[in-house]
């Protein structure tokens, strides 16, 4: 599960001085941390859009925290809890995974570069259960 990292923001000061509440700090605290996706899971049968075969997604903080977390709680730690998560290609290129919703009302991840939609979610190797 995707928790806030345990790192202080700049913003540290302003909280210890009362500048801002305990619920701002937590929020700018918690849009600092940001994942790498390096792999993910897909489930088989027939997808109405690929991007909904992802099931799981593994995830690195920092380098050091990793984790694995399904598609809904990505899903639902970007939209509803301001993370952020990128995957970087075999060239070094960093994409935005972003949340998405289709016009039935599914849920999936996608990513952006350069403000095009893209596949590289999908181009991610598969890892173990």
């Amino acid at each position: 599960m995707l928790t806030a990292s345990p790192r202080a923001p700049d913003n540290y000061n302003q909280l210890l001085h009362g500048d801002i509440t305990p619920e701002i700090w937590f929020r700018l605290k918690k849009k600092d941390m940001a994942i790498r996706i390096p792999c993910i899971n897909k489930s088989g049968g027939f997808h109405l859009d690929p991007h909904h075969s992802i099931t799981n997604l593994g995830w690195v903080e920092d380098g050091f925290k990793r984790g694995k977390s399904s598609r809904q709680e990505v899903y639902n730690w970007l939209k509803h809890e301001n993370g952020q998560a990128y995957v970087v290609d075999r060239q070094g290129h960093r994409a935005s995974v972003l949340p998405r919703e289709n016009t039935h009302g599914t849920q999936f991840l996608q990513t952006v570069s350069d403000r095009v939609w893209t596949d590289n979610l999908l181009a991610l190797p598969e890892f173990g259960s």
